[in-house]
């Protein structure tokens, strides 16, 4: 999967030490002119499908083919899914490894309606 030229720009702005979830959504929103996750995927260029299965999760991104799957079962609003799975696309194109606190607050900062980001993804912390 090909990074968009927006995380070269977080990378450039913000510097991986000083890089939260919160700061990214900052970043994402004034590059990318979406209203919401799902909107902000399609201009990063990831695809968005839907699939059903045990609520373990609520979503996955897949980074070799830069997919998002969304779980239709799992009882947490789909676009809050969305902005979590893009949390973990910008860290891969940061090389950074995987975190879900930073997915849950990227996610929160980018849908912007107060979820707990702690339940993104359908898990308890």
């Amino acid at each position: 999967m090909r990074v968009h030229p927006f995380i070269g720009d977080i990378r450039k702005s913000l510097g991986a030490e000083s890089l939260s979830g919160g700061s990214a959504a900052a970043a994402l929103r004034r590059t990318v002119n979406a209203a919401t996750p799902s909107e902000t995927a399609a201009a990063l260029g990831l695809q968005i499908e839907f699939g059903e299965w045990h609520p373990v999760t609520a979503g996955e991104y897949d980074k070799r083919n830069g997919k998002i799957t969304v779980n239709r079962k799992a009882p947490v609003d789909f676009e809050a899914v969305i902005a979590h799975e893009i949390g973990h696309y910008i860290l891969e194109g940061l090389e950074m490894k995987s975190d879900e606190r930073f997915c849950d607050e990227f996610a929160e900062a980018l849908t912007g309606d107060g979820s707990d980001p702690n339940h993104a993804d359908g898990l308890e912390r």
